[in-house]
């Protein structure tokens, strides 16, 4: 896959929406490059067409909604903080018009087949067992038929482990789902799972990152 240039919104115009959003990560010399391949490699899923609707689940800081809006003509996006109007904010200043709204994955007020595509990226880690199969299938039910969903979320091993111990989290309090949970979970609703994993060319458990594209 060809390399991708997009462009982030100033970090100056983003808000920190709870303790454990990354949003300086992807400003950090050090940790920079790797959360910023982690969008690279989402949006490198959703191909170069331009899609009529689109929903992010789990927006954060809304670092990907201006990018997000160069690829579709109407963006919806929903989220759990209390940030909501930050994040407004942000896209106003960057000229982006997106309907955002509050709520959880667990259950999308959005009939179903409301979106050509939708992106959910580190939020179906956070999910325990018993809620990760009612997550994947709200991605399911709110998305077209033949459309498509990007997931991405962070591989379970030695290295992602210690660093989540480094910056002051336990990696299964966060993490209940791991990389291997989530895809077998995404195989049993989607009719199609193309499984992408950063870095490139390294197998599956032994990589950082890893990306679905899933076709209902």
């Amino acid at each position: 896959m060809a390399a991708l240039q997009m462009q982030l919104p100033p970090r100056e115009l983003l808000t920190k929406t709870n303790d454990e959003d990354p949003v300086s990560y992807y400003y950090h010399w050090l940790t920079g490059p790797f959360y910023r391949k982690r969008l690279q490699l989402a949006v490198g899923m959703l191909g170069d067409r331009r899609y009529d609707s689109l929903l992010e689940v789990g927006f954060g800081s809304g670092i990907l909604l201006p990018e997000l809006a160069r690829r579709s003509t109407r963006l919806y996006g929903v989220e759990t903080h209390e940030e909501i109007d930050a994040v407004r904010e942000m896209l106003k200043a960057e000229g982006v018009n997106a309907d955002l709204r509050q709520g959880n994955i667990l259950h999308l007020e959005y009939a179903s087949g409301s979106f050509d595509a939708v992106v959910c990226l580190s939020v179906l880690e956070h999910m325990s067992e018993d809620e990760l199969p009612t997550a994947v299938a709200e991605l399911k039910r709110v998305t077209r038929l033949g459309g498509t969903v990007v997931t991405g979320f962070p591989v379970r091993n030695v290295l992602t482990d210690m660093f989540y111990r480094l910056v002051g989290f336990s990696p299964r309090d966060i993490h209940p789902s791991s990389h291997r949970d989530i895809i077998e979970g995404m195989k049993r609703q989607f009719a199609s799972v193309i499984v992408a994993t950063w870095p490139p060319l390294v197998p599956l458990d032994f990589s950082l990152y890893v990306v679905c594209k899933c076709t209902r």
